[in-house]
């Protein structure tokens, strides 16, 4: 839930280290150099950082952590979508409300199993299906600028969170009850996404998994295109010989 830390700079991630109980920094390694790499090491040891999150920029970077000891967790897989015309959403998607919160959480909490943290056997399932219940209940009560839904209130079928950047309106966290999918949800929430853009004149980027090859066709159907792909690794320095 952290911003991304500065190219080729460690930093310490307090939100993430309070949550999960361990001392967790990142790196953003774009042709890192030696020297720059070395320093983020010294960053970590300085700080008992016991986990340190790197986004690989292209193989360079990739062998760096690898090298490191670290464990490839993810793929980072960044959509962009330009201004488009402005098209009313669908009638059945509307703004989450508080009453939701607790349907949302439930969803939330079993809906995003092929995330990096779930792929990293150090982190307790629990603590990751909980990671997400409190990033969606978090997002419903302010940290996103609009979370959309569908659905009674207080038996919410689905969900999409968004923010609205200066440049461009970024999409957060997707899912649909499993017992709605097929129906065209995703693709109208997505959709509602557009055309929050469209009223401020902005573009649509959106991060995903690599492994998430429902997510990727969904924004692909919607006419995104891949921007970037990185790789995500995690260097937990107590596995260290």
């Amino acid at each position: 839930m952290s911003q991304a830390a500065p190219r080729n700079v460690a930093r310490a991630l307090e939100w993430d280290t309070q949550f999960f109980g361990v001392r967790i920094a990142s790196l953003e390694a774009e042709d890192i150099a030696p020297g720059q790499w070395r320093a983020a090491l010294e960053f970590c040891r300085a700080h008992a950082v016991r986990c340190l999150y790197v986004l690989a920029a292209g193989t360079h970077d990739a062998q760096k952590a690898l090298d490191a000891g670290a464990v490839r967790t993810d793929e980072r897989v960044t959509l962009a979508l330009g201004q488009r015309a402005l098209v009313a959403p669908a009638s059945r998607i509307r703004g989450a409300v508080e009453v939701d919160i607790p349907a949302l959480r439930a969803l939330a909490a079993r809906s995003h199993t092929d995330s990096r943290f779930y792929a990293d056997g150090h982190f307790a399932r629990e603590r990751c299906d909980e990671l997400y219940a409190t990033w969606i209940e978090k997002s419903v009560r302010g940290w996103a600028d609009a979370v959309y839904t569908s659905g009674p209130a207080g038996a919410p079928l689905c969900y999409l969170s968004l923010h609205q950047r200066e440049t461009h309106v970024e999409i957060g966290l997707i899912a649909v009850d499993e017992a709605t999918r097929g129906q065209g949800l995703g693709r109208e929430l997505v959709e509602a996404a557009l055309t929050r853009a469209a009223q401020a004149g902005l573009g649509v980027r959106v991060v995903t998994q690599g492994r998430n090859a429902a997510a990727t066709s969904l924004y692909g159907k919607c006419g995104f295109e891949v921007e970037r792909v990185q790789s995500w690794f995690h260097l937990w320095f107590d596995d260290l010989p």
